[in-house]
């Protein structure tokens, strides 16, 4: 019986060596999966701090175009084109006598009376004179 025991406990170590080897190599597969599992975590986050870059970006683009669209402007780099409907330059109003008295703090009898007794250099003095905004009137 003695060569039995001899042959079972030899037989018990080798597996014993087998299963160390497989637990050894699973613990190595393991490590390398989890080491490429985090390359693809650190490559996906830099991927994403893109994205959310660009998205930002467009986010600004998107604001500034609306602020564009609701006073009235249009972006400077299109042109539009359209045969039936030809583009004439915007013409600057005069104002009407009422504004410009407002405009000027004063009212429309002494700006009547300004512009009909003074030259035209001398009202435009006055009117820039007078105008709290100073843009300067043209007149």
């Amino acid at each position: 019986m003695t060569g039995t025991e001899n042959s079972v406990e030899t037989r018990l170590h080798q597996i014993e060596e087998e299963l160390g080897h497989l637990a050894s190599s699973i613990e190595k597969r393991m490590e390398s999966s989890a080491e490429k599992t985090d390359a693809r975590l650190s490559n996906l986050e830099q991927k994403l701090e893109a994205v959310t870059t660009k998205l930002a970006q467009l986010e600004g683009a998107i604001m500034v175009l609306g602020r564009n669209n609701s006073s009235g402007q249009r972006p400077k780099n299109r042109s539009y084109s359209n045969q039936y409907y030809p583009r004439v330059p915007p013409q600057l109003q005069p104002f009407q006598a009422e504004n410009l008295a407002l405009r000027l703090v004063t009212d429309v009898a002494t700006l009547r009376d300004k512009r009909e007794t003074l030259t035209d250099q001398e009202f435009v003095r006055w009117c820039k004179d007078r105008d709290q905004a100073r843009y300067g009137l043209a007149l």
